[in-house]
């Protein structure tokens, strides 16, 4: 009878040891450089505890594939050179708000496939030129407050529409 229980505990003590908060609260990503100094000094965490900023001159975010959850706000804006966020594949959960705007080359959301909560007042999704379609949302399944979608020039919603 002892096996089982101490099988059970080991089994929460490994997931615990896998599914670990960062140890900064909040991050802010503005270059590669910022990127791959959070990667290398992260130890494998796979929730920020709190907002997780990326904006600037950063090219992509490969490597974040291992955040699970950001207990904050997630914000890309005013990136120059972002195409994609698949870096992001690995989200399920933002606990505060969503908000993408101003991204000036951002062609796709793949990265937020995974995407299933945002617990925050708003998912907002602006002033991306290039975007064209959201169908990488298609797993969300709930969101606490408004989904706002402005000045999407290249989006044609009836693509993403599924009937």
């Amino acid at each position: 009878m002892k096996t089982p229980f101490l099988f059970l505990l080991v089994l929460i003590r490994i997931h615990l040891l896998f599914s670990q908060p960062c140890s900064q609260p909040n991050l802010t990503l503005q270059s590669q450089a910022d990127l791959q100094a959070f990667v290398s000094n992260s130890g494998g965490c796979t929730e920020i505890t709190g907002d997780l900023f990326i904006t600037g001159n950063i090219q992509n975010v490969n490597g974040l594939e291992i955040i699970e959850k950001i207990h904050g706000n997630l914000t890309i804006s005013n990136t120059s050179l972002l195409e994609n966020i698949i870096g992001l594949a690995g989200l399920n959960e933002v606990g505060g708000y969503i908000r993408i705007q101003n991204n000036e080359i951002l062609k796709s959301l793949n990265g937020l496939n995974n995407l299933r909560k945002v617990k925050g007042d708003f998912f907002y999704i602006s002033n991306n030129q290039h975007l064209k379609n959201l169908g990488p949302l298609s797993k969300l399944d709930s969101i606490n407050g408004i989904f706002q979608i402005y000045n999407l020039i290249a989006w044609r919603p009836c693509r993403d529409l599924k009937t």
